[in-house]
Protein backbone atom coordinates (compact mmCIF):
# COMPACT_ATOMS: atom_id res chain seq x y z
CA UNK A 1 0.00 0.00 0.00
CA UNK A 2 1.20 3.49 -0.75
CA UNK A 3 2.35 5.51 2.24
CA UNK A 4 4.05 8.83 2.83
CA UNK A 5 7.29 6.90 3.17
CA UNK A 6 8.57 3.38 2.74
CA UNK A 7 7.96 0.95 5.58
CA UNK A 8 10.13 -1.90 6.78
CA UNK A 9 8.74 -5.44 6.43
CA UNK A 10 8.46 -7.48 9.62
CA UNK A 11 9.14 -10.75 7.75
CA UNK A 12 9.75 -12.03 4.21
CA UNK A 13 6.05 -12.34 3.36
CA UNK A 14 4.82 -9.13 5.01
CA UNK A 15 2.16 -7.79 2.64
CA UNK A 16 1.14 -4.82 4.75
CA UNK A 17 4.25 -2.74 4.16
CA UNK A 18 3.84 0.76 2.79
CA UNK A 19 5.96 2.00 -0.07
CA UNK A 20 6.98 5.39 -1.36
CA UNK A 21 7.29 6.54 -4.95
CA UNK A 22 10.70 7.95 -5.83
CA UNK A 23 11.53 9.99 -8.94
CA UNK A 24 13.48 8.07 -11.58
CA UNK A 25 15.34 11.24 -12.54
CA UNK A 26 16.94 11.57 -9.11
CA UNK A 27 17.39 7.91 -8.23
CA UNK A 28 18.46 6.17 -11.44
CA UNK A 29 19.12 8.70 -14.19
CA UNK A 30 21.61 10.77 -12.21
CA UNK A 31 23.51 7.59 -11.27
CA UNK A 32 24.15 6.53 -14.85
CA UNK A 33 27.57 8.20 -14.89
CA UNK A 34 28.56 6.46 -11.64
CA UNK A 35 29.39 2.78 -11.93
CA UNK A 36 27.89 1.53 -8.66
CA UNK A 37 27.03 -1.98 -9.85
CA UNK A 38 23.34 -1.14 -10.30
CA UNK A 39 23.45 -1.39 -14.09
CA UNK A 40 24.85 -3.87 -16.60
CA UNK A 41 25.90 -3.37 -20.21
CA UNK A 42 25.84 -0.11 -22.14
CA UNK A 43 24.42 1.00 -25.48
CA UNK A 44 24.50 4.23 -27.47
CA UNK A 45 21.07 5.82 -27.83
CA UNK A 46 20.61 6.39 -31.58
CA UNK A 47 17.02 7.49 -32.18
CA UNK A 48 15.26 7.27 -35.52
CA UNK A 49 13.39 10.14 -37.16
CA UNK A 50 16.11 12.74 -36.63
CA UNK A 51 15.00 13.07 -33.02
CA UNK A 52 17.07 14.44 -30.12
CA UNK A 53 19.70 12.28 -28.51
CA UNK A 54 19.81 11.42 -24.82
CA UNK A 55 21.20 13.89 -22.31
CA UNK A 56 23.60 11.10 -21.24
CA UNK A 57 25.87 8.99 -23.40
CA UNK A 58 26.34 5.22 -23.25
CA UNK A 59 23.11 4.33 -21.46
CA UNK A 60 22.95 1.23 -19.27
CA UNK A 61 21.07 -1.56 -21.03
CA UNK A 62 19.76 -3.42 -17.97
CA UNK A 63 19.80 -3.70 -14.22
CA UNK A 64 22.53 -5.92 -12.86
CA UNK A 65 20.86 -9.12 -11.68
CA UNK A 66 21.06 -12.88 -11.47
CA UNK A 67 17.56 -14.10 -10.57
CA UNK A 68 15.42 -15.55 -13.38
CA UNK A 69 18.11 -14.74 -15.97
CA UNK A 70 21.20 -12.57 -16.01
CA UNK A 71 20.54 -8.83 -16.46
CA UNK A 72 17.01 -9.24 -17.86
CA UNK A 73 15.22 -6.32 -16.16
CA UNK A 74 15.50 -3.13 -18.21
CA UNK A 75 15.09 0.49 -17.14
CA UNK A 76 12.60 2.45 -19.24
CA UNK A 77 15.38 3.88 -21.42
CA UNK A 78 16.37 0.35 -22.43
CA UNK A 79 12.93 -0.79 -23.59
CA UNK A 80 12.46 -2.01 -27.13
CA UNK A 81 10.40 -4.43 -29.11
CA UNK A 82 11.67 -6.57 -31.96
CA UNK A 83 9.09 -5.45 -34.52
CA UNK A 84 9.69 -1.69 -34.32
CA UNK A 85 13.46 -2.11 -33.96
CA UNK A 86 13.73 -4.50 -36.91
CA UNK A 87 11.66 -2.17 -39.15
CA UNK A 88 13.69 0.83 -37.90
CA UNK A 89 10.58 2.52 -36.56
CA UNK A 90 11.83 2.93 -32.98
CA UNK A 91 15.37 2.49 -31.69
CA UNK A 92 16.18 0.87 -28.36
CA UNK A 93 15.09 3.32 -25.67
CA UNK A 94 12.96 5.51 -27.92
CA UNK A 95 9.66 4.32 -26.39
CA UNK A 96 10.78 5.48 -22.95
CA UNK A 97 12.94 8.50 -23.74
CA UNK A 98 10.79 9.98 -26.51
CA UNK A 99 7.23 8.80 -25.81
CA UNK A 100 5.55 11.39 -28.05
CA UNK A 101 7.48 10.06 -31.04
CA UNK A 102 6.83 6.45 -30.01
CA UNK A 103 3.09 7.04 -29.84
CA UNK A 104 3.10 8.94 -33.13
CA UNK A 105 4.79 6.02 -34.90
CA UNK A 106 2.48 3.35 -33.48
CA UNK A 107 -0.97 4.95 -33.24
CA UNK A 108 -3.06 6.92 -35.68
CA UNK A 109 -4.00 10.10 -33.89
CA UNK A 110 -5.90 13.08 -35.29
CA UNK A 111 -3.93 16.19 -36.17
CA UNK A 112 -2.62 18.31 -34.66
CA UNK A 113 -0.33 16.04 -32.64
CA UNK A 114 2.77 17.77 -31.32
CA UNK A 115 6.14 16.06 -30.95
CA UNK A 116 7.61 19.07 -29.14
CA UNK A 117 8.33 18.74 -25.44
CA UNK A 118 7.97 21.53 -22.92
CA UNK A 119 10.08 19.49 -20.53
CA UNK A 120 11.95 16.21 -21.02
CA UNK A 121 15.05 15.91 -18.82
CA UNK A 122 16.17 12.72 -20.55
CA UNK A 123 16.75 14.26 -23.99
CA UNK A 124 19.09 16.96 -25.29
CA UNK A 125 16.62 19.59 -26.42
CA UNK A 126 17.29 22.85 -28.22
CA UNK A 127 17.13 26.22 -26.55
CA UNK A 128 13.79 27.88 -27.14
CA UNK A 129 12.57 31.33 -26.19
CA UNK A 130 15.79 32.10 -24.36
CA UNK A 131 15.61 29.29 -21.82
CA UNK A 132 17.15 25.86 -21.92
CA UNK A 133 14.74 22.96 -21.95
CA UNK A 134 16.15 19.76 -20.50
Amino acid sequence: MYGARAGRPRHGDDRQVSYDLLPILGHWWRRIAEDTGTFAGRFPYEPYGKRSGASRTALPAAFNGQMFGKNKAKPFWGWHDRRTRKKKILATGQWGLDPAYGVSRNLKLPDPFSLTYIYNPYLKLEERRGRRLR
